[in-house]
């Protein structure tokens, strides 16, 4: 596997992990309550953030993926 590979794998674990530590944090102040978090979406106008949050873990997949068939 080559060095290029190795960094976006790592990226896309970091990418996966990282979002979900700070999403079962808020979870755990917030009594796992759907609502709540949906409450919390709509306090302040940063909502298009929340899109991004699939991108650090997706797009280093992509390019993992992607370097393998053209590898």
């Amino acid at each position: 596997m080559s060095p290029l590979r190795i960094t976006y794998l790592v990226l896309t674990i970091i990418g996966s992990i990282l979002p979900m530590y700070y999403l079962v944090g808020w979870f755990n102040e917030n009594t796992w309550s759907l609502a709540a978090m949906v409450d919390a979406w709509h306090v302040n106008d940063a909502i298009p953030a929340t899109f991004f949050i699939g991108v650090s873990c997706g797009l280093p997949l992509y390019l993992l993926l992607r370097s393998r068939q053209l590898g």
